[in-house]
């Protein structure tokens, strides 16, 4: 019995020696110098990519075409910011702002005027296209890549340029 008190006496002393030790030898750590804000973070501010193929247009040689998209990042169309842009090259190099009207030259002194646009709602995009001055409409020939970007009230900043992707890429510090 002696033993094992005097055993349990060391273990505790030494306990007690070790914790003083290391009790003392602590020091409170000083203030570091302030560091720079970090940038803008683009919280809940979603961008995604659809593809659309020449055969999902839906409409015939007499009236526009049209295909809906399923966007699952639109989640309240009546009060979030929804931008669209589409490119024909999947590298997206380019992005056009959407409703847009562009013209091409044909044969001749034939003009073509096609204006793209897009109707905005909940968890889908209507897409319309239409060939203005031509008597026969015909679906897009190629394949077409739209940029949806998806900005929460709170986040929208009124000075960007939404016809410039570059623009709103860089102030809402989008990756591609």
């Amino acid at each position: 019995m002696k033993k094992t008190f005097r055993t349990m006496t060391m273990v505790l002393a030494g306990l007690a020696l070790t914790l003083g030790v290391s009790l003392s030898s602590c020091k409170k750590a000083e203030q570091g110098p302030k560091g720079e804000d970090g940038k803008n973070g683009n919280a809940n501010v979603k961008t995604k990519i659809y593809t659309v193929t020449p055969g999902q247009w839906n409409g015939n040689s007499t009236t526009a075409y049209e295909v809906t998209v399923n966007v699952p990042e639109i989640s309240n169309a009546e009060t979030e910011a929804v931008i669209i842009y589409y490119s024909d090259a999947p590298s997206g190099n380019f992005w056009y702002p959407l409703a847009t009207e562009f013209s091409t030259s044909g044969s001749g002194s034939s003009l073509s005027i096609y204006q793209f646009t897009g109707a905005i709602k909940t968890g889908r995009l209507d897409l319309l296209w239409v060939d203005y001055y031509s008597s026969i409409y015909h679906a897009p020939s190629g394949t077409l890549y739209f940029k949806i970007v998806v900005i929460p009230p709170a986040k929208v900043i009124s000075t960007v340029n939404t016809k410039d992707y570059t623009q709103v890429k860089a102030a809402y510090d989008l990756k591609d």
